[in-house]
């Protein structure tokens, strides 16, 4: 989303009193949904709102610190995402951040199925966001099972 647009869109998960908000690559900065939503009442009494961030593996977002948690992306081929990170890049993105100072929770996202599980947990991500690659058929939770019997499989 653009201009006006986006940062009230943003903003209404806060208005709602959501537990988290992400934040997409062209969004606010991390630094900046916090200080909003230090003024909206937006998280339940006494729990503050967990922030995360896309972080595509070029350009990296310079508010990594800010944030509660990450994405990362693109795991695998995605039309218009640039360079598929894969296990090893995955791997390599999560080190260069433990060495910066920098290491969050951090979530696989792009061009994942039930059958990338197995690879995206051993690659040390905490989870994974599988959107194209899933036949819901219709059954949104069978597909939700198939989902999470892959992850805790791979375990």
């Amino acid at each position: 989303m653009a201009g006006d647009q986006r940062s009230e869109a943003e903003l209404d998960s806060v208005r709602f009193a959501a537990d988290a908000v992400q934040l997409g690559f062209r969004s606010l900065e991390a630094s900046e949904a916090l200080v909003l939503e230090e003024g909206s009442g937006g998280a339940a009494p006494g729990r503050r709102l967990a922030v995360g961030v896309s972080d595509h593996a070029v350009p990296r977002r310079e508010d990594l610190e800010s944030a509660d948690f990450a994405t990362l992306a693109p795991w695998a081929e995605v039309p218009g995402k640039g360079p598929p990170l894969g296990p090893e890049g995955f791997r390599a993105c999560l080190a260069d951040r433990l060495r910066e100072g920098r290491a969050r929770p951090t979530w696989a996202l792009g061009g994942l199925g039930p059958n990338d599980l197995s690879s995206v947990r051993d690659a040390g991500a905490q989870g994974a966001f599988v959107i194209r690659g899933m036949d819901w058929g219709g059954r949104p939770d069978r597909a939700v099972e198939k989902l999470l019997g892959a992850w805790e499989g791979s375990a």
